[in-house]
């Protein structure tokens, strides 16, 4: 099979929010989401609402990243074509 004329597809990294529920420590939390605008951290407790109410309203799953075509219901991020690479040969 040619691949030659294919172009790689990227994803972006998503967190499964009720696994995240279960088995992350408030050390693991503390701080790991940003208040918006960005900036100041998120306490351990905050986050668990926050991640308590995307399970309430039916997200499975969340982007660490900006994705556009996100689906939140477990599939995650569609994929994206990467921009074609310069020939440098």
């Amino acid at each position: 099979m040619n691949t030659s004329d294919r172009l790689p597809v990227h994803y972006h990294v998503h967190l499964d929010v009720a696994g995240a529920l279960a088995n992350m420590t408030d050390q693991d939390l503390d701080g790991l989401f940003q208040r918006n605008p960005p900036g100041e951290p998120v306490t351990a407790a905050e986050a668990r609402r926050v991640l308590t109410d995307h399970l309430a309203n039916g997200r499975r799953v969340i982007p660490l990243a900006p994705c556009e075509g996100f689906d939140y219901t477990g599939t995650g991020c569609p994929g994206h074509l990467a921009a074609a690479e310069a020939d440098h040969g």
